[in-house]
């Protein structure tokens, strides 16, 4: 079934805050927009007739009568622009497609609107892979705002892949599983990541993928890249004499290093993560507990004020400072290198499936605002919480849970002399 909605978009906003508004076109839960040229701003915009209503601002504007004629002009051109694209659409979907018995899809109604193409073919000229690539974040991807600018990572790296490769032209039938493997290979060998950062853009290639070419016999379901090199990564944490050293030391008044420090230690007492910290106000602590809904899994989780979260509070009225995640990431690195978290670790490398040389980090380049929450976790572990326990607190399943905390050689040579010492006690 066809339907046609008027809606006003963030994306592109001008330097006086006006974004497009776009007609959409929906059949079987896929839409796609036609760009109606007509820019205003959200306050303004309502998605039903009238769609502009400036002269409501009118009212907060001491300006003359020709001012107030010219908004209001304005408002009946932009009305009338809106109209006649959404009435073009629906009359040519109408006539070219659903009364010759042909079915009204996105990539049909696109066809109809583009120069040369011929809407009754039942098989319109295929986009460009980046053009689908826009069309799939624009109207399939349903996450938050910001997590959104990943997709556009994976796409600048998918265009300059396509470059690498020689295939300017590359449309739909390119997305084979040959090429998320050439991808992931690029990524890799060209672009220097490490596989689990290649394997988040694998992710979303897969995603896109499967949206286009469902049904095939080899789809991005099949591919299964890095797994062998991304399970057993390196965990990057403080120790609990670290993290007592952090709390503790005397930044000298810096009070840029000082925010970032509290800001990390009650991640690190919490095991929140940063959006989850960054959202806490006065209203979700009652009695020493912290009631809140994870951002990312909609989970509801109780933290017991622990450790030195009840005094990180106080000292800031539960208020926490606001700080990007980026800005607090850059800062972290200046923080830790002046506590000393100068420790040399060895991480292993892999270019495909093939092992690299090791590569030598020092402590304070590889920590970063998502180490606090492996700190709680590996504090938890190490004082024998029950797993449980812990997935309660966090909000994360068992499975998850593991990409957070290892298990200490002490802690495995502990219960060997445990069963050790029942054999000997048999004998």
């Amino acid at each position: 079934m066809a339907t046609y909605k008027v809606v006003w978009r963030k994306q592109n906003k001008n330097k006086i805050g006006q974004s497009p508004v776009y007609v959409q076109y929906g059949h079987n839960e896929r839409t796609t927009l036609f760009n109606t040229t007509v820019k205003v701003e959200l306050e303004y915009f309502s998605p039903k007739p009238p769609f502009i209503n400036r002269v409501r601002s009118v009212k907060k504007i001491k300006a003359n009568e020709l001012l107030v004629e010219t908004l209001k002009n304005q408002d009946l051109t932009d009305n009338n622009t809106i109209a006649i694209k959404e009435s073009t659409i629906k009359q040519a979907v109408q006539t070219q497609l659903i009364n010759k018995g042909i079915d009204p899809t996105i990539e049909r109604v696109r066809a109809l609107f583009k120069p040369g193409a011929g809407p009754d073919d039942p098989e319109p000229s295929k986009k460009k892979i980046i053009a689908l690539y826009d069309e799939f974040v624009e109207n399939e991807v349903d996450v938050r705002a910001s997590s959104k600018k990943h997709f556009t990572v994976t796409k600048n790296h998918i265009e300059s892949y396509i470059k690498a490769i020689k295939k300017p032209e590359a449309d739909s039938s390119v997305l084979t599983f040959d090429f998320i493997n050439g991808f992931n290979k690029y990524l890799i060998k060209e672009k220097k990541q490490s596989p689990v950062t290649a394997n988040n853009h694998i992710k979303r290639i897969k995603r896109f993928a499967t949206w286009i070419i469902e049904g095939k016999k080899k789809t991005a379901k099949d591919v299964n890249l890095n797994k062998d090199n991304t399970v057993n990564q390196k965990k990057i944490f403080l120790e609990a004499d670290e993290l007592l050293k952090l709390y503790n030391y005397d930044l000298k008044g810096n009070t840029r290093l000082e925010r970032v420090r509290d800001l990390f230690c009650f991640s690190c007492c919490t095991g929140l993560r940063y959006s989850d910290g960054q959202a806490i106000t006065n209203y979700h602590i009652q009695k020493d507990l912290i009631t809140i809904t994870n951002l990312k899994n909609n989970k509801t989780v109780e933290i017991p004020l622990f450790l030195f979260a009840k005094e990180i509070l106080k000292k800031y009225n539960g208020d926490l400072p606001k700080i990007s995640n980026q800005k607090m990431n850059e800062y972290l690195k200046d923080l830790f290198k002046e506590v000393g978290f100068n420790e040399s670790i060895i991480i292993p490398q892999w270019r495909g499936k093939e092992r690299a040389p090791d590569v030598v980090f020092k402590k304070y380049d590889l920590l970063s605002s998502h180490s606090a929450k492996k700190t709680f976790c590996m504090l938890a572990v190490d004082n024998d919480m029950p797993i449980e326990t812990l997935a309660a607190i966090t909000g994360n399943d068992e499975k998850t849970l593991k990409h957070y905390y290892e298990i200490r050689p002490e802690k495995k040579r502990k219960h060997l002399l445990a069963i050790e010492q029942s054999i000997m006690k048999v004998s």
